[in-house]
């Protein structure tokens, strides 16, 4: 039986604690086409609204929403702090290593093993669907017949203009997105050996200047509702 969720804001710490119990980290059961999980995994360009649209996609469907949740709980089991396994997420692997071999903090986690931490825990949570993944790779980790990929894009006019009002970023922004995009990029395709430009690693992509945030979360819940039907056709 899964967790009662009523909204986004389910811990990941419960969730695993739940699962431990009821032995779901062992090998599940053999699941029919009609009982399948669905989870949601959105890859997202930066200042086209990700973390917006996930949250309202989460609130639409009564599923969590996992992002820096996932971070804390890799970091948790790995013996560090939070923060600066956060600055490894999908950005920047050599300078978490360096970073800790210089603070002697006794602990060690290099690229690659953070890697497999997080596909550990991707393929927990995929292992048992109803849920929303914002980046962290899982678009391309996850097997494509129990999850929906998402990719939300915008032209770069507009994400500019986006990360300057919500994130407050100033300065030469569009070179500040563009770093960013690329330390995601290639976090992916150094450790999951995938490329997340290409279209064709996706079943959904949106241009999130041509929608409101609400109307984007409204397709992807249609989306996951279309899979569901053809699942059980």
């Amino acid at each position: 039986m899964k967790p009662s969720i009523s909204s986004p804001g389910l811990s990941l710490d419960a969730a695993i604690l739940h699962w431990t119990r009821s032995q779901a980290f062992r090998a599940p059961p053999k699941m029919s086409r009609s009982t399948r999980a669905i989870t949601v995994a959105i890859s997202r360009e930066c200042g086209s609204g990700g973390k917006a649209i996930a949250d309202l996609l989460g609130e639409k469907l009564g599923w969590p929403v996992y992002d820096q949740e996932l971070v804390n709980y890799i970091a948790d089991n790995a013996g560090i702090r939070s923060d600066l396994a956060a600055s490894l997420d999908e950005r920047r692997p050599n300078w978490l290593a360096e970073c800790l071999e210089a603070c002697t903090l006794g602990s060690h986690l290099s690229g690659a093993g953070y890697a497999v931490h997080l596909q550990k825990v991707l393929a927990a949570l995929s292992c048992h669907g109803d849920c929303v993944i914002l980046g962290r790779g899982a678009a391309q980790v996850l097997p494509r017949n129990c999850t929906v990929r998402v990719r939300l894009w915008a032209p770069l006019s507009h994400r500019i203009e986006r990360a300057s009002r919500e994130r407050g970023l100033e300065g030469d922004v569009a070179r500040t997105l563009e770093t960013i995009d690329k330390e995601r990029t290639n976090f992916v395709k150094r450790y999951f050996h995938k490329n997340s430009d290409d279209p064709r690693g996706y079943d959904l992509i949106l241009d999130t200047a041509c929608f409101t945030d609400d109307a984007c979360a409204e397709i992807i819940a249609a989306a996951v509702e279309g899979r569901r039907a053809r699942e059980t056709s």
